[in-house]
């Protein structure tokens, strides 16, 4: 079975594996292909390309965009962009920078609530890129929460005391940029978002596909997407989001999605 992943995440986002890394372990589970969809960022691809292109493995260029519709908060994957894109390259600049002063509001608000963490205690994790991830990591090495998850729900989700909220695309923008680049834009994990409707109507934006295999997807949802994704004329695509944590060793290699099912254009210009 030829079995590609089509998301994961590298240490230029918040991922644990450099972009070679990443590759070599993609080859160690048998992988057929691989894609890099670092958060709103290519600064990895470059390097992926360079590592992967005398191994016995597909590489596609990604990347995976944070935008709003509405309300939503969705997340667009982009397959097979150039990387080198100007307009591209300028809009992974702006929201590198609107993450980095993200980061800096939500360490002025946990030292106002008493807790001693500098931006140095981040960068430890990621000198390429520091988000909310690392900051729970630092936290919970300081000893002021037991895991990255307990962290998140007192302190650093939507609601809660530190959350600060940050720059994100317009879904309609996101999907122009991607098929500017030359590439072809899909819903990240659909059973994630709160507002099902949103998916028609991206579709009717302009989509071309939706992620139905996902880590967070059961065999109904599988299923679901797949039907779904069917009546709105969209490609399907499928990967195990890996960041590099523990639990995510569960699903690389096993999650994504069989060549025979993938639309050639993700793969083929």
């Amino acid at each position: 079975m030829k079995l590609l992943d089509l998301h994961t995440h590298s240490s230029y986002s918040d991922g644990t594996y450099a972009p070679a890394a990443l590759v070599d372990l993609a080859l160690r589970k048998g992988l057929y292909g691989l894609s890099i969809t670092d958060h709103d960022c290519v600064d990895g691809i470059g390097e992926a390309i360079e590592y992967a292109k005398d191994k016995n493995i597909v590489f596609i260029p990604g990347i995976e965009f944070s935008c709003f519709y509405g309300n939503e908060e969705i997340h667009i994957l982009g397959y097979n962009i150039d990387h080198r894109y100007a307009p591209l390259l300028e809009i992974t600049r702006v929201l590198r920078n609107a993450r980095l002063d993200r980061a800096l509001k939500i360490i002025e608000k946990l030292n106002v609530m008493g807790f001693e963490i500098s931006f140095d205690d981040m960068q430890k994790y990621n000198l390429n890129s520091v988000g909310r991830p690392h900051i729970a990591l630092a936290l919970v090495e300081k000893g002021y929460s037991h895991s990255v998850q307990e962290t998140f729900e007192k302190y650093l989700s939507r609601g809660m005391p530190a959350y600060v909220e940050r720059y994100k695309l317009l879904a309609q923008d996101a999907i122009r940029l991607i098929h500017e680049s030359g590439g072809m834009s899909v819903i990240a994990h659909p059973y994630l978002i709160k507002n099902q409707n949103c998916i028609e109507a991206l579709a009717a934006m302009g989509i071309d596909g939706l992620e139905v295999y996902h880590s967070s997807h059961s065999q109904s949802n599988v299923k679901r997407y797949t039907y779904m994704a069917r009546r709105l004329g969209l490609c399907i695509t499928g990967g195990s989001d890996f960041h590099g944590r523990d639990s995510d060793f569960d699903f690389f290699g096993r999650i994504g999605i069989k060549l025979d099912e993938l639309d050639s254009k993700i793969i083929n210009k």
